[in-house]
């Protein structure tokens, strides 16, 4: 094997001090084998992975893949420096290969053909050839229509969205970013990328973050820098997540969800003791027109579902709800005067034709109790309420057989009745009939004068 000389020595002294990643083994000398492994790094395009097609198989029926990518595989070549380069002939390329297989046999003979021609006589190629296929120049001799084919391209995107993202990573974590916060540049690895893009440090946002959660006041909660603070955009669950602790998440969450609850009428709270989440109201259909079916609310975090108004199990549409559940609401309704802010806030929360239903139903069972409280008497056995016309005061329940006074509402013996309005001391005393007697003047006919 060839010794290396002097020129090759100070060439590839040139290529470790531009690109020390890259340069991977030197062949102990004699021996002037070398090998580079070549990442590419090029602005973002979108390829297409594809299947491989062979002789004589059928078109494979799967779809092909579309990805962005900015970062590729690296190519690896063996690279044999011979006596005569760089004066008389170039390097010999004895392979050229390309992790995960991405670039096709066919490609890579190509690229050798193409690599080769790029040397001129007399001059060292090697910082060529690295630039040429590190800045993804050779792209588009290679791949003019970023096509990829590949025996399965599934395997192969899953490959190349991961190196992607290595790649990305170890980009961020060796640049250097100023925080907005301590106002000190911090390398990538103390720092956190937001979902807005912007980068800080990630220890002030703990901290800045923390205390503001602690404090209730997550409308801070956001990223630190201006255009983000004048736009009042606040910081999402993901980046919440992966800065906080998980006690001091579930505080923002509440906070989250109450203040949406004190912003939004719609939204009811699960009436469950042990539950207690948010509960939205129904989509809005564009359509103004108000249902029964509005008031029904399912819980998403324990599935009760259950009425809006009276808060009880859900009783269907067309079953009223329970009067003693609501009539302090309603109370508290028509007592607001109709200009009041909480009433057009009840309004919007449970539907204006609702709470006008709901009004006049309450009207409606007052008017009902308070002629019941007065023009009847319920039964002392089983409390159905009893209307007398005319006649005396001891009645006999229809349902029940239970015989009572309609005057105080006491039960009365079956056996003896009227020992009730007959035993002196009873409130009821001589009132068997609610009429007064009284004593008519006798008046003269004058029909008889005549006889």
């Amino acid at each position: 094997m060839d010794k290396l000389s002097q020129a090759h020595i100070d060439e590839l002294e040139v290529v470790e001090a531009i690109y020390p990643e890259f340069l991977q083994t030197v062949s102990e000398r004699p021996n002037a084998l070398i090998r580079l492994e070549i990442p590419v790094n090029c602005t973002q395009q979108t390829f297409t992975i594809q299947q491989e097609l062979y002789a004589n198989v059928p078109k494979a029926s799967s779809s092909p893949i579309t990805l962005d990518l900015s970062h590729l595989p690296p190519l690896i070549l063996e690279i044999l420096l011979t006596p005569a380069y760089p004066e008389h002939s170039p390097p010999i390329i004895r392979s050229l290969s390309s992790r995960y297989s991405w670039v096709a046999r066919k490609s890579s003979q190509e690229l050798k053909y193409h690599l080769s021609q790029m040397w001129t006589e007399g001059d060292s190629v090697l910082c060529n050839w690295v630039d040429y296929i590190y800045s993804g120049e050779f792209l588009d001799t290679l791949l003019p229509s970023r096509h990829i084919s590949h025996r399965s391209p599934l395997t192969l995107a899953g490959l190349l969205r991961n190196h992607q993202a290595e790649a990305l990573n170890e980009a961020f974590v060796s640049q250097s970013f100023p925080c907005p916060i301590c106002l000190s540049s911090l390398k990538g690895s103390k720092c956190i990328t937001l979902e807005c893009a912007h980068v800080a440090c990630r220890s002030c946002l703990s901290d800045f973050w923390g205390f503001c959660i602690t404090e209730g006041d997550i409308g801070r909660v956001q990223c630190p820098f201006p255009e983000c603070i004048k736009a009042g955009n606040e910081a999402g669950e993901e980046d919440v997540r992966r800065i906080i602790t998980d006690d001091l998440l579930k505080r923002w969450k509440w906070l989250r969800a109450k203040r949406a609850v004190d912003l939004d009428p719609t939204i009811v709270l699960c009436p469950l003791d042990f539950c207690q989440s948010p509960v939205p109201g129904p989509p809005k259909t564009g359509d103004d027109t108000e249902s029964n079916w509005d008031r029904l609310r399912t819980c998403p975090s324990c599935g009760y579902s259950f009425c809006s108004l009276c808060r009880r199990t859900w009783h269907g549409p067309h079953t009223p709800c329970v009067s003693s559940a609501t009539a302090e609401f309603i109370l508290e309704y028509m007592t607001l005067p109709d200009d009041a802010p909480k009433k057009a806030q009840i309004e919007t929360r449970y539907g204006k034709a609702n709470m006008k239903r709901l009004v006049a139903k309450y009207l409606e069972e007052k008017a009902l109790k308070e002629w019941l409280s007065e023009s009847t008497t319920p039964c002392p056995g089983c409390s159905v309420n009893v209307e007398k016309s005319m006649g005396c005061n001891h009645m006999t329940c229809s349902k029940c057989k239970q015989h009572f006074c309609y005057r105080c509402g006491t039960k009365i013996s079956a056996a003896n009745p009227y020992a009730h309005f007959s035993s002196p001391g009873q409130p009821c005393f001589n009132k068997l009939f609610d009429f007064a007697a009284t004593q008519e003047e006798w008046v003269p006919m004058d029909i008889f004068n005549g006889l």
